[in-house]
């Protein structure tokens, strides 16, 4: 059933684009938020609530059209997904048993968004996973919809899209800043070298009690001593800046997040360090880099899709080869979450977390988001980094340093 639109269509921005590739060489490229609870949901009342959201809300229900420069989204109308999936076999700490994660999500033929529900599970608890394309959608905006389709399940009114065709290029010229590069590949993965050339990825869960001041920089300081135990080669951190702080009337699902980098070569006390890191963090910040990267990037938009995945996946084998790469760890903070939000239709939630994607390019892709009782980090690595135990070493060393430092209130 297509559904009516406000808006028809945007362009695809040199960014988006690039995730496109990310998805072309480790396909899914999705972000993927898990929400844990008790209760379980009616598939026909979720797809109801999911078709009303759509109406006012265009970013969910997208389809890539065009080439080139000419690239577009449209919004076709089509609602997201809803699927009914075993999830017996799951606990929710690895992508083991969870074939539903692995599900491609075809951007030209849609849908960029879907609602998984899983029957029963491993541990006794009840599961449901939103997807979202993150060429189309990012976490932000992955988050609105799911805000909005728990409103409509307790009998409230969606807030609804409003944003209209803006991209990432469009806010981040409101910084008025030059273009920047991306990166020279001169930095190390923080597990070492690749014992393979596989594009595959695999990811994995920790959960930390208690509630931290300073997170992101805390938690770039302990990724840097935890990845001690494989490399002693310098780390860049790619940390997500959300671009819709140029706008704050935006109410938006689109892709609107850069990226500003912070490198990092040594840890001269661990304090000390997170200083520096909060520091260089603050002027990123200040001197608009995510915006500055975007624009960078979006110098690729006229090249065909074929082209940039022949280089991106080049690319890909040189630093898996010579464990050099551009960006070492991408390190997304996706802040403490109300889980008030995420309750209706039956279903009350008690924790939720994303799984970042992983793509053969980036050693390592880390979201931490969190509640009142913790935070969750999960990672996703290619299989050739991670294997041997690293990626759950490096994690459990992560976990280990942020609640052994000060920082830590307990409740």
């Amino acid at each position: 059933m297509a559904l009516p639109v406000p808006w028809t269509w945007r362009p695809v921005s040199g960014l988006e684009k690039a995730w496109l590739v990310a998805d072309r060489l480790a396909s899914p490229f999705v972000n993927q938020l898990v929400i844990e609870g008790s209760g379980s949901l009616d598939p026909e009342l979720v797809q109801v609530a999911a078709n009303r959201v759509a109406v006012q809300m265009p970013g969910v229900c997208l389809q890539r059209r065009g080439w080139l420069g000419g690239m577009r989204w449209e919004s076709t109308g089509m609602p997201p997904v809803v699927r009914v999936e075993d999830g017996r076999r799951w606990d929710g700490q690895g992508p083991w048993g969870a074939p539903f994660l692995e599900r491609r999500m075809d951007p030209v033929d849609g849908p960029v968004c879907e609602v998984v529900l899983l029957k029963g599970s491993a541990d006794g608890v009840d599961r449901l996973v939103i997807r979202t394309h993150h060429a189309a959608l990012d976490g932000r905006g992955a988050g609105l919809f799911v805000d909005d389709l728990f409103a409509v399940l307790r009998g409230e009114e969606p807030q609804g899209a409003k944003a209209g065709p803006f991209t990432d290029v469009d806010l981040a010229r409101m910084a008025e800043v030059a273009p920047r590069k991306d990166p020279l590949p001169d930095r190390a993965s923080p597990t070492g070298r690749a014992t393979s050339m596989d594009f595959e990825t695999t990811w994995a869960r920790r959960r930390v009690s208690g509630r931290f001041r300073g997170l992101l920089s805390r938690a770039v300081v302990g990724l840097w001593s935890a990845s001690r135990a494989y490399t002693d080669g310098a780390l860049r951190f790619g940390v997500p800046v959300d671009l819709r702080r140029y706008n704050r009337d935006l109410r938006s699902t689109a892709n609107l997040t850069g990226i500003l980098h912070i490198d990092l070569d040594g840890v001269d006390g661990v304090e000390r360090a997170q200083a520096r890191v909060r520091a260089r963090l603050g002027h990123g910040l200040e001197s608009h880099a995510a915006a500055a990267h975007v624009l960078g990037v979006d110098a690729i938009r006229g090249l065909p899709l074929w082209l940039m995945g022949w280089a991106g996946a080049r690319a890909a084998r040189r630093g898996l080869e010579t464990d050099r790469y551009g960006t070492s760890v991408t390190l997304s903070n996706l802040g403490r979450q109300d889980l008030r939000r995420y309750r209706g239709g039956g279903f009350v939630a008690q924790r939720a977390f994303w799984i970042p994607p992983g793509q053969p390019g980036l050693p390592l892709f880390v979201a931490m988001s969190g509640d009142a009782d913790g935070v969750d980090i999960v990672g996703s690595m290619p299989v050739g980094l991670a294997d041997g135990g690293r990626l759950e070493g490096l994690l459990d060393g992560v976990a280990e340093s942020i609640v052994s430092e000060s920082g830590c209130v307990t409740q």
